[in-house]
């Protein structure tokens, strides 16, 4: 079955970002990418003050990441360049695992990219009307390990459980011997969010397609200010 394609999140794209090419070594094998100066800087403050700023970085117009995933960044470049985090030239549609758009959002926390953050909630939340997302343990550990507790990325997956789209439809998942594989900070969160969505009388679905703006991140427009809903 083809797969749709979550919504594209674009971001302007001018000549003049196309300029100068610029080096990135990422990973511990130091994997080359040669992106365009003017594209990183504009959608990322960690890359203008790398390039643009007092840092030796700017001075050789290269920036080693030897932490980053290469594949994450891969997919970075792919959205860089296209506005989607998806491949439209694989046959049948590209799908990103749940834990894998995970990695994208705490790649684009950490680097200060707002829309990339806001490309991979979108993802999720579209994925998660075609497929039930599994999220492994380790997976949610990463996400409470690697986000702060305001987090965008933890009050979407906290939503979702409790909204019983991951596969909670039964309680097997809080028996005593489940419950320890979980980070405490989210069983925490679990029951602040259930607890008030009891006491409002709130147990229904969420409409997370039209409730993603929700779990977005503000993104400044060309003049520094918020933009309108809808535009990035």
């Amino acid at each position: 079955m083809e797969v749709k394609h979550p919504k594209v999140i674009k971001h302007r794209v001018s000549l003049d970002m196309l300029d100068t090419m610029v080096q990135i070594e990422v990973g511990p094998t130091k994997t080359v990418f040669q992106l365009h100066k003017g594209l990183l800087c504009n959608v990322a403050a960690y890359f203008r003050a790398a390039l643009e700023g007092a840092f030796i970085e700017a001075q050789q117009q290269k920036i080693e990441m030897p932490d980053e995933d290469p594949e994450i960044f891969k997919r970075f470049q792919y959205w860089l360049y296209t506005g989607s985090l998806l491949d439209d030239t694989i046959p049948g549609g590209d799908i990103l695992m749940p834990s894998v758009l995970a990695d994208i959002f705490i790649f684009a926390e950490a680097r200060g990219i707002p829309s990339l953050q806001n490309a991979a909630i979108d993802a999720l939340i579209d994925q998660r009307y075609l497929s039930p997302p599994r999220l492994p343990h380790r997976c949610l550990h990463r996400i409470y390990d690697n986000t702060p507790e305001d987090s965008p990325l933890r009050k979407l997956v906290v939503a979702m459980y409790a909204d019983g789209s991951v596969q909670l439809t039964n309680a097997c998942w809080m028996s005593t011997q489940n419950l320890k594989d979980y980070p405490s900070e989210f069983l925490r969160d679990i029951i602040c969010v259930q607890y008030t969505r009891l006491a409002a009388f709130k147990v229904v679905g969420k409409d997370f397609k039209g409730l993603r703006e929700d779990f977005h991140v503000p993104v400044a427009n060309d003049s520094g200010s918020q933009p309108k809903a809808g535009e990035v």
